[in-house]
């Protein structure tokens, strides 16, 4: 809306990014509106107007809603400043981050962290053991832990690494932690699938850039051509696993190297413990090269 009202008072260059949907939660009726503006928009020579968008579900998105090929360019974060840089608990243990969970799922994150805690005083009775990781979940007050204050940049790079939950298409703090090379621990695709059909056909709540109800509509077709991709870019009613893992592929959360991947609990703990950190830093080290010369290079020639 400020953009297309600067650009009626004075007409200059613009370039836009997008790391949302292009009209989330717009009244219906205003719709058609907002979209011919933004397809105008994306059509203008002089001044040049150039879209940009933060992941390949959102470019989908501008393809069916306004005709647009937008071009994709991941968020870098650089505005974090950090660098990797972990502290121990003060027992001496490495400490490891794990992303808001009772938010997004209510009392089955709830559920989840309390089976978590079991499972490891149960290791810990009949091995002997403590886990050698101190275990940090976020926004949460149980067992006299509270945790719900925000954190800074500089104590997230603290970390020795992050059980990161997605709950949205587009999360911010996942890429801010990639340039941070701080190392990401994600649930593996068919959890996520499951976790995203319950949120988005059952529930009101998380994965609103894919909701149909907020973000579905599209401008006339010129043309009897289908849509090229196989499904449209949002789940409502009738959508299903098949629509939910086609796009959950094109996010951040797989489409990233060196992410590493759990499938259960059990398995998350293992994988905390077995995480080589320094091959997984350095591949995200590379991989934040490469991308950002290509953006670099991109946004030079825009």
């Amino acid at each position: 809306w400020l953009c297309l009202m600067l650009r009626s008072i004075r007409p200059v260059p613009m370039l836009l990014y997008f790391a949302w949907p292009i009209a989330p939660m717009i009244p219906e009726k205003s719709k058609p509106h907002i979209l011919a503006l933004i397809q105008a928009m994306g059509h203008t020579q002089e001044p040049a107007t150039v879209f940009v968008v933060a992941n390949w579900v959102l470019a989908a998105q501008f393809a069916l809603q306004v005709r647009l090929h937008v071009p994709v360019q991941r968020p870098h974060g650089l505005y974090v400043n950090q660098s990797y840089a972990p502290v121990h608990a003060p027992d001496g243990r490495p400490r490891v981050m794990t992303t808001r969970i009772g938010q997004w799922a209510r009392q089955s994150g709830i559920a989840l962290i309390e089976l978590t805690w079991l499972m490891l005083e149960q290791e810990q009775r009949e091995v002997g053991l403590k886990f050698p990781f101190e275990l940090v979940f976020l926004s949460i007050r149980l067992r006299g832990t509270n945790t719900i204050r925000p954190l800074s940049y500089a104590e997230f790079a603290t970390f020795h690494s992050c059980i990161f939950w997605p709950w949205d298409v587009m999360m911010l703090l996942f890429d801010e932690l990639y340039t941070m090379t701080v190392p990401l621990l994600v649930p593996e695709r068919r959890w996520m699938h499951q976790l995203m059909v319950h949120a988005l056909l059952h529930t009101e709540i998380n994965w609103w850039h894919l909701r149909a109800d907020t973000v579905a509509g599209a401008l006339p077709r010129a043309s009897a051509q289908e849509f090229a991709l196989p499904f449209q870019p949002w789940i409502g009613p009738g959508h299903g696993l098949a629509e939910v893992a086609y796009w959950y592929e094109l996010t951040d959360f797989q489409q990233f190297p060196h992410v590493t991947y759990f499938g259960s609990i059990p398995d998350m703990l293992e994988q905390v413990r077995v995480l080589d950190v320094p091959k997984v830093r350095e591949g995200m080290r590379a991989f934040n090269k490469v991308t950002l010369r290509s953006s670099l290079t991109f946004y030079r020639l825009a």
